[in-house]
């Protein structure tokens, strides 16, 4: 432990063939270790094994490599890309966090956790891939990470997200959660900024508090058939959400303070109108129709909302605007 730690005249370091593991705190501090060479055969980077090495600028982590430490690389400022191979299944808590010119990170098929504040702060990273294999995002993970602008597709079998895992991360366009994670969690996309596109899976049940607050570019939502709660603030900060489209009859239960206000045009399902109405949040919205398969789809441009309703087409906010309808055939209608 600490074996070479502070060696602050330290620039490279070549580490010999049969070399398998980088104990505790090895290199911690080094501040102008601005090379490194791992053998093939290391299998164990330990906790703090590079933190606070300001100066190193590249990292090949070998595919033999099975134990990634806590804090390994935290404030490696001048690290810029990372690769990361299925062989490490676990991502450690803080492990690139602060590697604030970290703009890339590969993940290999078989990473299927990324830890508690992995890559918080990592304040230019702009792309991370997402494995088929991943199944846990821990609390903060991305937090802060402003630059990244990546559509974040999660796949099916991924389990469980922490809180706050995007928390301000502002250039975040797209997001889109299966139905295995079943909840939302609290402040999960808070303060995002750009986050337009949002898919949500059947079977998730719940959103926790704050999840969407702040989401200024969110004009439109579906939620599932199973989301049973809505908790509280959850579109706080959100004054432009056009449309929410409800899958499920029965109305969900809703915490304080949910809606910033209640403009928002809701399509609810067929048969579920009187449901809505009667409920003492849900009942407040003045704009509520049902989606009674009409064959017509809704159709958003710009400000302008297209929908069927009761045997009607509904056009809002054309203003004045030439608007044609066309049928399947393309028949005017």
């Amino acid at each position: 432990e600490y074996a070479l730690s502070k060696c602050y005249s330290l620039t490279s370091v070549n580490i010999p063939e049969g070399v398998t593991e980088i104990p505790y705190a090895c290199f911690y501090d080094d501040r102008l270790l601005a090379e490194v060479n791992l053998p093939a055969g290391i299998t164990f980077i330990g906790e703090k094994a590079f933190t606070n090495c300001f100066a190193l600028q590249t990292i090949n982590l070998p595919n033999s490599l099975t134990n990634l430490g806590n804090y390994a690389f935290k404030n490696c400022e001048s690290i810029s890309e990372v690769s990361i191979p299925g062989s490490v299944s676990t991502i450690g808590q803080w492990t690139f966090s602060q590697c604030r010119n970290l703009q890339g990170v590969t993940l290999g098929e078989g990473v299927d956790t990324i830890g508690y504040c992995a890559f918080r702060e990592c304040v230019n990273l702009e792309h991370i891939n997402i494995p088929s294999t991943l199944k846990v995002i821990d609390s903060f993970a991305f937090q802060y990470d402003s630059a990244l602008n990546v559509d974040f597709i999660l796949p099916e079998g991924f389990s469980f997200m922490g809180v706050t895992v995007f928390g301000d991360c502002v250039s975040l366009p797209t997001v889109s959660l299966p139905g295995t994670m079943t909840e939302i969690p609290g402040e999960v996309f808070w303060g995002c900024a750009s986050l337009a596109n949002v898919t949500i899976g059947e079977g998730i049940t719940a959103i926790g508090e704050e999840a969407f607050a702040n989401c200024t570019s969110l004009h439109k939502l579906t939620l599932p058939s199973t989301l049973e709660s809505i908790g509280d603030a959850v579109f706080d900060g959100i004054t432009q959400l056009d449309t929410l489209v409800l899958k499920s009859s029965v109305p969900p239960t809703v915490g304080n303070g949910v809606f910033a206000n209640y403009n928002t045009l809701l399509i609810v399902p067929c048969g579920s109108l009187n449901a809505y109405h009667s409920h003492p949040v849900w009942g407040l919205f003045g704009n509520v129709v049902e989606d009674c398969g009409s064959g017509i789809d809704e159709h958003d441009a710009q400000d302008i909302n297209i929908y069927a309703t009761n045997g009607r087409i509904i056009v809002e906010g054309a203003d004045g605007e030439i608007v044609r309808i066309f049928d399947i055939n393309g028949k005017s209608v």
